[in-house]
């Protein structure tokens, strides 16, 4: 049964890609390229390496290789088996037919496994097996790298069912919209969790010599010191590597079978509590209360702002920014270290440095956010064009909104960061006026993007773009940062840092944009007030001129009539 389920899913998969829109397949097209100039990429990086190694680095390397394989397969595989558990469309109909839930649990399993994790055992297990070709390593290596780079990713998927089964039970089924979010920030603090084990479980002075010096030695009790020994071991060739590997198969074994002995009470029961519905009640309306209406691109904002505090699936979107500053500060000074040590750092160099940080999170989240306010009109596209109001107004009703969510904390972190490092208070001024001038086009180029690609699923509100409008997007805001940054870091770094930069030039991309920098700090040494003019003055072009080109465009696009993709909608 598990074969013939197998294969209606192989059956729907092929009339999905026959029957998609055109847009969808060329995505799933870049994403394959994609993913083949990143296996060139590594390919060529490891046989580039040397053929003689030291084996207690490689050991060192293959465990943290392991370990942001799990970490990758937690952080996104976790809200995936969600999905494939218990808000596929399928389940309805599966669960009235004469078929175990044995059966479909393990079509389900594969379901998953056949996602991310089977990307992930390609992107690490030809990379590896070019690696024990070029260094010449016993044969013995060979299949212990098929089994173990298996073994991982069974590990991580079966650990993400035991985490869905079991909290869809703590979780009540009125509140199943909240369910995803619980699933996405349980990922992350687990993810969190993983990568700070080897530094609170390190002894003193395990540290490896790495150039870095900064690698902790991973405890042995762990998988991925399992299969990092395995493989090692298997590389002299060694007969010991027999027993991590089997350890290692036969614990991804174990607890996929675990898993699924928990299918009736896990994954049939809570399918249906989810499904059993909600407790609406309605609240008394508060009598006598009036609403005044202001400008009509004030209340556009305004009106997305409410429909975010509705939902608290739509703030999915910052649980990276959450985990990163959060919990990798609390990481660093878990780890002994101070902030005295960044003190003693040159304000400028700290400044400067927070402010690319900052910058870059604007080009990850301001774009995202501000296309979900396009994309959220999926309903209501109609209402676009009969509104008394151009698209460019509508678009600005949606740019400030989109700008101020993310404008708001991320100063506060600046400002926090400024306090601790001890700026004066001009680099706080200056660094908001450069933050509220830089930010403002990338929410503005979200915009754009979601009026050209945006898509719209209840069930998973923050998947708002299609792949290649955000691909397009994601690109275009970085490359947007780096030319912002360009001006800005001729402005601040100093002209005598221009031997700095001659030493590195040379030939590639990086000698090449050495050999810029330090023709153009030559110029600021020479021309310092002309430099700096022209600066300003192309930092103001870029910023202001993008912004305002990206709005009338998203303008023009929303008067002549926008699309949003539907999950069922099909040409």
């Amino acid at each position: 049964m598990i074969r013939t389920l197998l294969g209606v899913q192989a059956k729907i998969l092929k009339h999905t890609m026959e029957t998609n829109k055109t847009g969808t397949n060329v995505s799933h097209v870049i994403i394959g390229f994609v993913v083949i100039l990143f296996l060139l990429f590594a390919l060529n990086i490891v046989t580039s390496l040397p053929a003689a190694y030291d084996a207690g680095l490689v050991e060192l390397l293959f465990s943290y290789v392991f370990m942001m394989m799990l970490g990758l397969i937690l952080l996104m595989g976790v809200p995936q088996v969600f999905k494939h558990l218990y808000a596929s469309r399928d389940l309805t109909f599966l669960f009235t037919l004469p078929i175990k839930v044995s059966h479909i649990f393990w079509v389900k399993y594969i379901q998953s496994f056949l996602n991310i994790p089977a990307a992930l055992f390609v992107v690490t297990f030809l990379p590896g097996l070019a690696y024990g070709l070029h260094a010449g390593v016993h044969g013995y290596f060979y299949p212990a790298l098929l089994i173990v780079t298996l073994a991982m990713p069974a590990l991580g998927v079966a650990a993400a069912y035991f985490i869905n089964m079991g909290l869809v039970h703590i979780i009540p089924a009125k509140r199943a919209n909240e369910l995803m979010t619980v699933m996405s920030a349980v990922s992350g603090v687990l993810v969190y969790g993983m990568f700070q084990l080897p530094n609170l479980l390190a002894e003193p002075g395990s540290d490896m010599a790495l150039p870095t010096g900064l690698l902790p030695e991973m405890p042995a009790w762990l998988p991925m010191s399992w299969g990092a020994s395995a493989l090692t071991s298997a590389m002299a060739g060694e007969v010991s590597f027999l027993l991590p590997t089997a350890g290692l198969a036969v614990a991804a074994a174990g607890l996929s079978f675990a898993a699924s002995a928990l299918v009736e009470k896990g994954f049939r029961s809570g399918w249906i509590q989810l499904n059993e519905g909600k407790n609406k009640k309605k609240k008394a309306g508060e009598k006598g209360r009036r609403f005044k209406v202001g400008s009509p691109v004030a209340e556009i904002g305004w009106k997305e702002w409410r429909y975010m505090k509705r939902d608290i699936r739509e703030w999915l979107i910052f649980m990276p920014f959450v985990f990163l500053f959060i919990f990798m500060g609390f990481g660093y000074t878990a780890g002994g270290s101070s902030v005295a040590a960044f003190r003693e750092l040159d304000p400028v160099l700290s400044w400067t440095a927070v402010q690319v940080a900052a910058l870059f999170i604007y080009a990850f989240f301001n774009g995202s956010l501000s296309a979900s306010f396009v994309a959220r009109e999926a309903g209501s596209t109609w209402m676009l064009h009969v509104l008394p109001l151009t698209g460019v107004k509508i678009a600005c009703g949606k740019l400030w909104m989109s700008w101020l969510i993310p404008f708001l904390p991320v100063s506060v972190l600046q400002m926090t960061a400024g306090i601790l490092l001890g700026w004066p208070v001009s680099f706080f001024l200056l660094g908001l006026v450069l933050s509220a001038l830089i930010s403002p086009a990338l929410s503005a180029l979200g915009i754009w993007t979601g009026a050209i690609g945006g898509k719209y699923n209840p069930s998973n509100p923050q998947n708002r773009l299609q792949f290649a409008p955000s691909l397009l997007m994601l690109a275009l805001s970085y490359v947007y940062v780096v030319l912002t940054l360009i001006p800005v870091l001729l402005v601040v770094v100093p002209a005598e840092s221009a031997g700095l930069f001659e030493q590195v030039a040379g030939g590639g991309i990086i000698g090449g944009s050495a050999s810029a920098a330090a023709s153009l700090l030559q110029l600021k040494l020479t021309n310092s007030a002309l430099v700096m003019a022209l600066s300003v003055l192309v930092f103001l072009f870029l910023t202001i001129g993008t912004c305002v080109a990206f709005l009338y465009l998203a303008g023009r696009r929303i008067e002549q009539g926008i699309q949003v993709s539907m999950p069922d909608s099909k040409e």
